[in-house]
């Protein structure tokens, strides 16, 4: 972007006044997006100015956010189906090398049955790149697989901040800070590996950026600042394109692939290069040239600016905010990497109806229109048509027309049903305790004036508009998660902290209002969680209707399940934990009831505090530190206390516990091996649990299940058995020969399991087939058997 720029010498007016907003019109003030005329109202010139102890005080939201989502992060097992399945997809990717086309499953056949393997199409991409470079970098694991989810949590509450605290004001981005944090429904999502958070923290930064951009402040940069943006921008747009032109580079091949050949227009599968391997350059050059292109129109147009007007506020003012613009652009190209076409538009369907709503259409002048959009091409098209060119229709039949348009409109998937009351139950629970203002706070916003003047009322309006939106486009969707309204969370997590930040300052009778609605709202929400303990895991996971086990890890003496004589102290799952959570999991003021009565009570001291003004700082702060504690306890308490039912992590850990382990090849070693233990720095991936891959002499299969946590856990290893008729006969005979092998299944199919073995040995060893002729019987015994759910079991022949 400034690669053609030469530093302009010092003008007159660099230090000069700064340009001032048009006075307030009939038509309201101008957005200061496209306010770059100087007038002659100093009274109607808004500059923010940096408040003191500023860069602590980032600094401080940073480590806030790092310490409610980073403790014990891969402290425990990633849970069935959405982590373990998207894993395996990364697992198989960081091993093979191929970066550009997912695959998920087993890849060779067993019995008469189609083999289970396929290459990955229902999501896109973002997760497995930045899954993948996590693993490489500390190794595999459970911290390398939630490490990206965390971190863009991290980086959404961060720019909530640095947003409102520049629209708005300092303490209304800190509340905002806080009060998108400590969201169970964000908090908690934010520790899943799925593609929620990949989608919706990419949309978070992106609209900040924007809100930045369309109503952020003036601002007196210094040359030094300004240049830090120019060169900041450069880097961020090159450290989000070459990278994956890279990959395409390296591993795209159309080469036997299946895509249309009548697609060529958009494959560029020219003739000459079909069968060449050349296909991966074709496609970087292109991007590259597109990218080439952008950044010189950029750098011809700052130099232009430079050499007619000098480093002047208003030039710096008017390319920082192109800047925004581009860093939003990068961020919806990477949202629609992250989840799909809903990645641009969504975004675009807020920002057309806040155009709509305002009549502020003169800002599309502004917005970087042709330039962003080239830039989200060079950033968001290249893997989708490098998937294109490698697998054609299959991969759009799939992808946009089953995962986009049935979902939306056919309800494929549909576990859940309901219309406007579906998600306002969700929102209740995910905003808690946060959402006892938002009644009030949405009556509040219905006062807004779609076209008052200042720049601050039209950023709220901005995310009043997103928050219904997002709302009505999931209400109406056929297919209904829980977790599907967290798009328009944010959204109301922004508008909350506004309230909030009003009331503070309110002497009327709004404050004592929202305090009995709060207090009446509270108390409802707070017995609904009492009484339901699975209605925070259903937050962020389906399968609702699973039950709650009665024997989770709280007691060390406790048996695992009922009836067992093999305590929770004698547990895999205890064997495989760090001694810091074991002594969380037992800390009694920890078990559900108690502290959910315990947050109840703060809650409510804090809402008292907020009846009286000269009390209702401290009930703001009392309300943030019950927020924060519900956030701690959610995260490394009551996760970690179901991940023995809800993740098959330690049934595994049964299998290479007692199995025979085999080398791997020094090819897998390598693939596995972190890139910080290869400069030396082993003692980091040590603490990040990464581990290289496992494998066994003794097989593991699965027995009539599908439920992705044995394949990520087997490192794709696993062979599966979905149907009995067609494979277990083939499986026996053909690959395992009269071997001891292991069996992951449902609880409860263990006796039909052996009934079959038993009968299918007997008739192997009448057919005379070699390893089959001496085999008497199968001891069949449970090995890992802490899941309400699976076991693991291990079946060893006695030989004659």
């Amino acid at each position: 972007m400034a690669a053609a720029i030469e530093a302009p010498k010092p003008t007159p007016g660099d230090e000069g006044p700064l340009p001032e907003f048009e006075p307030t019109t009939a038509e309201g003030r101008p957005l200061p997006l496209y306010d770059d005329q100087p007038q002659s109202a100093p009274e109607a010139t808004k500059v923010w100015t940096r408040p003191a102890h500023e860069g602590k005080v980032r600094a401080g939201v940073l480590l806030f956010a790092a310490l409610m989502l980073l403790p014990n992060l891969g402290a425990f097992g990633l849970w069935d189906p959405w982590e373990t399945h998207y894993g395996a997809v990364t697992t198989h990717m960081v091993e093979t090398y191929d970066w550009v086309s997912p695959w998920w499953g087993y890849k060779e056949q067993i019995g008469t049955e189609p083999r289970q393997g396929e290459p990955f199409f229902s999501k896109p991409i973002f997760i497995f790149w930045s899954e993948a470079f996590f693993v490489r970098l500390v190794g595999h694991g459970e911290w390398a697989i939630r490490l990206p989810m965390a971190v863009l949590a991290i980086m959404a509450v961060f720019m909530t901040y640095l947003a409102m605290s520049k629209i708005w004001s300092r303490r209304a981005g800190l509340i905002g800070a806080v009060v998108m944090a400590t969201s169970p429904q964000f908090f908690m999502i934010s520790r899943q590996a799925q593609t929620d958070m990949p989608f919706v923290g990419t949309m978070i930064i992106a609209l900040m950026f924007l809100m930045l951009a369309f109503f952020g402040p003036r601002e007196r940069l210094s040359r030094r600042g300004f240049w830090a943006w120019t060169w900041g921008t450069l880097a961020f747009v090159l450290l989000s394109t070459l990278p994956q032109y890279g990959i395409i580079t390296a591993d795209l091949s159309v080469e036997g692939s299946d895509a249309l050949s009548g697609a060529a227009w958009w494959s560029f599968q020219l003739a000459n290069l079909k069968q060449a391997h050349l296909m991966g350059w074709l496609h970087a050059t292109i991007y590259g040239v597109l990218l080439a292109g952008v950044l010189a129109w950029y750098a011809f147009g700052l130099r232009r600016d430079l050499r007619d007007q000098g480093l002047t506020d208003a030039v710096k003012d008017k390319w920082v905010r192109r800047y925004l613009m581009v860093l939003f652009y990068v961020m919806a190209a990477m949202s629609t990497y992250a989840k799909g076409l809903l990645g641009f538009m969504l975004p675009g369907a807020i920002i057309f109806v806040y155009l709509l709503v305002s009549g502020h259409w003169r800002a599309l002048a502004r917005a970087e229109l042709i330039r962003g959009i080239l830039v989200f091409i060079a950033t968001g098209f290249p893997w989708y048509m490098a998937m294109f060119a490698k697998h054609g229709m299959a991969y759009y039949q799939r992808f946009f027309i089953h995962d986009h348009f049935n979902r939306l409109g056919a309800g494929v998937h549909q576990i859940d049903s309901g219309n406007f009351e579906h998600f306002i139950k969700w929102l209740g629970i995910g905003m808690f305790p946060w959402m006892v203002f938002v009644p009030l706070a949405l009556v509040w916003l219905v006062r807004q004036r779609a076209r008052a003047p200042e720049a601050g009322d039209q950023a709220k309006l901005f995310a009043t508009l997103w928050f219904v939106v997002a709302f009505t486009l999931f209400t109406i969707s056929s297919t209904k998660f829980h977790h599907y309204i967290f798009p328009a969370m944010p959204a109301l997590a922004v508008l909350t902290a506004l309230f909030l930040d009003h009331l503070l300052d309110n002497r009327g009778w709004l404050a004592r209002l929202a305090v009995v609605v709060g207090v009446v709202t509270f108390a409802a929400v707070a017995w609904d969680l009492h009484e339901d303990p699975q209605h925070i895991r259903n937050l962020m996971t389906y399968k609702y209707d699973r039950p709650l086990p009665e024997h989770l890890p709280i007691d060390a003496a406790a048996p695992v399940a009922a009836g067992s004589t093999v305590t929770w102290a004698d547990s895999t799952f205890w064997r495989h934990t760090s001694p810091t959570l074991q002594a969380i999991l037992t800390t009694p003021m920890f078990r559900y009831h108690t502290f959910v009565l315990i947050v109840s009570v703060m809650g409510l001291i804090a809402l008292g505090l907020f009846f009286a003004a000269r009390t209702r700082r401290a009930g703001l702060v009392a309300l943030g530190l019950t927020a924060s504690a519900l956030t701690m306890w959610s995260l490394n308490y009551y996760m970690p206390s179901l991940s023995p039912h809800w993740s098959q992590k330690y049934l595994f850990d049964s299998y290479y516990d007692t199995c025979n382990r085999a080398q791997n090849h020094p090819e897998v070693v390598q693939a596995y091996r972190p890139v910080l233990a290869s400069i030396g720095l082993g003692g980091v991936s040590e603490y990040f649990r990464g581990t290289e891959k496992k494998v066994c002499q003794e097989d593991v299969i699965s027995w009539l299940i599908t439920w992705r946590g044995e394949t990520y856990y087997s490192y794709n290893e696993l062979q599966p058995i979905t149907k009995e008729q067609p494979q277990f006969l083939p499986y026996l005979e053909e690959r395992n020969h009269g071997r001891k092998f292991y069996a992951l299944m449902e609880r409860g199919k263990m006796g039909g399991f052996e009934s079959k073995l038993q009968s299918y040995s007997k008739k192997l060893k009448r057919k005379g087939v070699e390893g089959w002729r001496d085999i008497d019987s199968w001891k069949v015994e449970v090995v890992g058997d802490e899941s309400l759910f699976f076991q693991m079991v291990a079946a060893t022949p006695i030989r004659e």
